[in-house]
Order: C-alpha cells, then structure tokens, then sequence
C-alpha cells in the first residue's frame, strides 16, 4: 500500500469527463471564517479510488484528516474564474491542461477572487453533487485529500 502523504511524480491520468467538481462557500478548517471551497471527485463508478488519491497526492494535497492545509503550487494546478454574471464558470488547471469546470454563484466566485485562493478538495468517491447530501458524502475524511489553492480570474 502507498504512503497516502508521498507525492507521485507525475499527475493521474483522468480524463475530463471522467470527474465533476463543485463550489459553495463554507467553513474553513483552520479558522472557521466563511471561504470558498471546491472539490473533484469523480463522476462515477468507473473512476479508481486510487487514481483520485494519486492525482490529490500529485497536487501536493494531503489527506484531510491531518491537521495542516498544504498549500498547492499554482504551477500544478490552480482555479481560474472565467465569464461574468450566470455565464462564470471555476475552472480547474492543471499546468495548461483544463481537467474540469463547473458554473459557479457569483457570491462564491467574489469571496474566492476576493481571498485569491480557495480550499480545494478531491474526494476519491462519486457524490450526486446535490447540496443535501454533501455534508454526508464528506463526512469520511479518511476518503478526502485537501489543500489551499491560489485562484485568478481569466483575462
């Protein structure tokens, strides 16, 4: 079994349809103050565990249950909010390779621009995305690698 602290020396190879990502704004593990927050995870069944945990690993996220948020080198993967309005999107870059975007709610796109980063998690198994059942689905932290990641807006 891998050491789920070591970092793989290239990324997993997932393919953009092969994941999903969502935003909201919500605690942040260190202080408590309202941040933004995304995750990938995969979008459904045919997604390894493992691959996510390696791809998590390779961006120098750490398993959730640990006390330190590592923070994420912007040359290996970072978010970037393109469009305005109902047409903003979060997209997620990694090096110069788009893995994933999703719309995003003009208040979460403010206070993660505002902050210039955002708490970014990968969760290596599928969620339904739906806002219900998202504090079950990230209940086993065993199951999540985080990290801090720098966000900019798209010129």
């Amino acid at each position: 079994m891998s050491d789920p602290t070591s970092r793989p020396s290239g990324p997993a190879a997932l393919h953009p349809r092969a994941v999903a990502m969502g935003t909201w704004i919500g605690e942040s593990p260190v202080d408590g103050s309202d941040v933004a927050h995304h995750v990938l995870y995969p979008a459904g069944d045919g997604v390894a565990p493992e691959l996510m945990a390696v791809q998590a690993r390779f961006m120098g996220l750490g398993p959730a249950a640990q006390s330190r948020l590592p923070s994420v080198d912007p040359d290996l993967a970072r978010i970037v909010i393109a469009g305005r309005g109902a047409a903003m999107t979060s997209q997620l870059w990694l090096g110069e390779v788009l893995l994933a975007q999703v719309p995003i709610l003009v208040e979460t796109a403010q206070v993660a621009t505002g902050a210039g980063w955002t708490i970014f998690s990968v969760g290596v198994d599928p969620w339904d995305g739906q806002p219900a059942t998202l504090d079950e689905w990230l209940a086993p932290a065993a199951r999540f690698y985080l990290g801090r990641m720098t966000v900019g807006v798209a010129t």
